[in-house]
């Protein structure tokens, strides 16, 4: 995660200069396999996800946990499809990061005093949906990397894992 911060830094600064460019007068045209989907939409996409995982009275959790579902799953999923990136999907250390995010989780629960019997499914839910998304981040990347070796659109890459994603 600590070699992985400088590729989070210059994601972050990528992203927010294209969220800077798309808003300025003179929008400058890409070449289509440089189209990805805008931050925007990601950043609305997370806090939609944070809703619905409060709201859903089916999926154990609450604010504290969701937003935790998020902030881990933000840095688990970059460490992810580096990772996968750089040395393949076999070496994709899902099961490493899930331990440490049901660790991490259940610290922050001691911490706030939330030590009961009614916590312990948050945790596990905290920690299997971190380890969803990291898996498949090691699978996107794939399909990223595919795609951009037999020169696809990206963005049309990102809606399709998007759809099939919320089909399964």
């Amino acid at each position: 995660l600590i070699r992985s911060f400088p590729t989070i830094i210059n994601a972050f600064k990528d992203s927010f200069k294209d969220l800077k460019e798309n808003r300025g007068e003179d929008k400058i045209e890409k070449d289509r396999t440089e189209k990805d989907i805008p931050l925007v939409y990601v950043l609305i996409g997370s806090v939609a996800l944070v809703i619905l995982m409060v709201a859903i009275p089916s999926i154990p959790t609450n604010l504290l946990s969701s937003i935790m579902i998020v902030i881990f799953g933000f840095f688990f999923v970059t460490v992810s499809s580096r990772i996968v990136g750089l040395i393949g999907s076999s070496s994709n250390p899902i099961s490493g990061m899930t331990i440490a995010t049901l660790m991490a989780t259940a610290l922050i629960f001691v911490a706030v005093g939330w030590t009961g019997e009614f916590y312990q499914p948050i945790v596990l839910v905290v920690g299997s949906i971190v380890c969803i998304a990291s898996a498949n981040a090691g699978a996107t990347s794939q399909d990223l990397k595919t795609g951009y070796i037999v020169g696809a659109t990206p963005i049309k890459q990102q809606l399709g894992l998007i759809i099939g994603v919320a089909a399964s």
